[in-house]
């Protein structure tokens, strides 16, 4: 192939390839070639370095575009791809994104001896710092994610899963090998709080705002253990798993109401009562009751109960059975027969309300000293006559 010297043309008429390029120094095979209509490649050591192909593409590393991007380049085995050497003066480097054809700057990242910083416009957005920790809304974090919110803003938005909606926060071990508690909101939606690598649910608030503890229920039984205040600042409570205590808080200062396993029941302030005894609540009003004569038919008794030790003090009561017969009413239902280790089969085990009974037992006192008034009375003429 001729080579052709024009004072219009220059030269022309060799293509040369990359072993051996049309324009070239001393060293053979380094320097410029076309492969292809208009498109100028650029050899080193007889293989091809960087080309601009006919649309205009600088592509580095490559002999075709892969994207069809303005600048494409392939790092080789040893290095990067792009490096940018920070200036003298403070060590900063950036890469700027501009609008078309304008100086506007639209977003860039900044690199110094600070960290990276990520800019939209002119503004730090994020920032990486010197020690790793992540800073989004603030260029100075403190922790490994540091978010600060605008004002009115949402710090951090986590998403339902496309599933079932789910939102987690989970937590592991260093490794990330073990989770050790995580957060979750469902659809209800339930706040709910999981602690070990089996995501056991401990508490949850749920959508009405009631925070459970060791229950999913505002359902508080002997059979669905756990504790909860509800959302109008009510407090409840069950007994233990072992149910040796159950204990109800109530507001603020207002004391604790203990129910101990063995049956005795205590609290702050030793006393208990009616919720309301006001007589503007009260009708069918009647003082002419007499409770001497049922009174004297009960038969107290000491006892101890079979699921107590040998050891254990005995107590003092009444048997349902003996209350049934003289005050029927003051029977109730204490639970299922197999609740207190009977056979299903049973009868429901039966109680009495023995705190009805202190009025009864003023009303009889007063009976009897009504009695041992007259009595005396009476005495005491036969003593004068």
């Amino acid at each position: 192939m001729s080579l052709i010297l024009s004072g219009t043309d220059g030269l022309s008429d060799i293509d040369g390839t990359a072993a051996t390029p049309a324009i070239r120094g001393t060293d053979a095979n380094t320097g410029i070639f076309f492969p292809a209509a208009d498109t100028i490649a650029f050899s080193e050591g007889g293989a091809e370095a960087m080309r601009i192909d006919s649309t205009g593409r600088i592509l580095l590393g490559l002999s075709s575009a892969l994207q069809g991007d303005t600048l494409e380049v392939a790092a080789n085995s040893a290095s990067g791809a792009i490096s940018l050497f920070g200036r003298a003066s403070d060590n900063g480097s950036q890469l700027s994104f501009r609008s078309n054809g304008s100086s506007t700057q639209k977003a860039a990242l900044f690199a110094s001896n600070a960290g990276l910083d990520f800019q939209t416009g002119t503004t730090v957005r994020a920032t990486i710092d010197s020690s790793g920790n992540v800073g989004i809304g603030t260029a100075s974090p403190v922790t490994p994610l540091n978010v600060v919110s605008n004002s009115g803003a949402v710090g951090v938005q986590i998403n339902g899963r496309s599933s079932d909606g789910i939102g987690v926060l989970k937590f592991t071990n260093n490794a990330g090998s073990t989770e050790t508690a995580r957060l979750q909101v469902d659809t209800t939606p339930n706040l709910i709080f999981c602690t070990g690598n089996a995501n056991t649910e401990r508490m949850r608030i749920d959508s009405s705002g009631n925070l459970l503890v060791g229950t999913t229920s505002t359902t508080i039984n002997t059979t669905n253990f756990g504790a909860y205040v509800a959302q109008d600042g009510g407090i409840f409570a069950s007994r233990n798993q072992d149910g040796s205590v159950v204990t109800f808080y109530f507001g603020g200062n207002a004391g604790a109401f203990r129910l101990l396993g063995n049956g005795n029941a205590q609290n702050t302030n030793n006393s208990y009562g009616p919720i309301a005894s006001d007589p503007r609540l009260k009708e069918n009003i009647d003082y002419n009751v007499n409770y001497l004569e049922d009174l004297m038919r009960l038969r107290v008794c000491k006892f101890s109960y079979k699921t107590e030790s040998l050891d254990a003090p005995n107590q003092l009561g009444f048997l349902t059975n003996n209350v049934k017969e003289v005050f029927p009413k003051l029977i109730e239902i204490a639970g299922k027969a197999e609740d207190f280790g009977l056979s299903p089969n049973e009868p429901n085990v039966e109680t009495y309300k023995a705190s009805v009974m202190l009025p009864m037992a003023i009303r009889a006192i007063q009976e009897q000293q009504a009695l041992i008034t007259t009595l005396t009375a009476r005495i005491t003429a036969l003593e004068g006559a």
